[in-house]
């Protein structure tokens, strides 16, 4: 349940800036078992080496949410979108309907491990011969953008490779409007070397940047 909110809010939030990638049923079988599933443990150790990040059952994700002083904060417009969705931050009903069928990722502050620093939400949608699997992600501050998208990635990727999918898995991560797309792209090239993981490229160069979503916001 979404409270009412303004087209030209929705339409600014829903066209933030994504990274989109394909991944094949056979890299993801791979990245559960060895040598990968150790490469990607090393690497998720070296973005989170103090265990911050985690995933949330539904029922801690909404204490978190809850829990949060200043939730607009991680949404200076004041509006969450998860998998395409709408939600006023300040209307706190909401926390249920949002992290409904999604998966949750919390990443808190070494100093104060009760406060979040960044979260985001992972959802799945099958499509033609695809799973589309869509990464909502929220920081605190300006500073946690680029290390959180990295860790949240990263993590989001290695669940999606406990779900045994036997169809290619679309990934975009929409991200904040002013974070360093050129490092994610270094990030996804040279440390997970998603080019040359990727056996039956959607895009054109095998990763594509994308600056908006296309929609029908007429019918928002």
């Amino acid at each position: 349940m979404s409270c009412d909110t303004s087209e030209s809010t929705i339409r600014s939030l829903v066209l933030q800036p994504r990274v989109s990638f394909e991944l094949s049923p056979d890299w993801l079988t791979a990245l559960s078992s060895e040598p990968m599933s150790s490469q990607f443990l090393e690497l998720q150790r070296s973005l989170d080496p103090d265990g911050l990040t985690r995933l949330l059952p539904p029922s801690e994700a909404v204490q978190m949410l809850s829990a949060i002083p200043n939730i607009n904060s991680f949404t200076p417009q004041g509006h969450f979108i998860v998998n395409t969705r709408p939600y006023r931050a300040r209307c706190r009903p909401n926390f249920e309907y949002m992290v409904r069928s999604c998966s949750v990722f919390a990443s808190f502050k070494a100093a104060h491990p009760h406060e979040v620093r960044a979260f985001s939400f992972g959802t799945s949608i099958k499509v033609n011969a695809a799973v589309r699997h869509r990464v909502d992600l929220y920081c605190h501050t300006e500073s946690d953008r680029s290390q959180s998208a990295f860790v949240h990635l990263l993590m989001h990727i290695v669940l999606l490779s406990h779900s045994k999918f036997k169809v290619p898995v679309n990934i975009g991560i929409w991200l904040p409007t002013n974070t360093n797309k050129t490092q994610l792209e270094d990030f996804l090239v040279g440390k997970l070397r998603v080019s040359r993981w990727l056996t039956e490229p959607t895009f054109s160069n095998d990763l594509l940047l994308l600056e908006s979503d296309p929609h029908d916001f007429s019918k928002l």
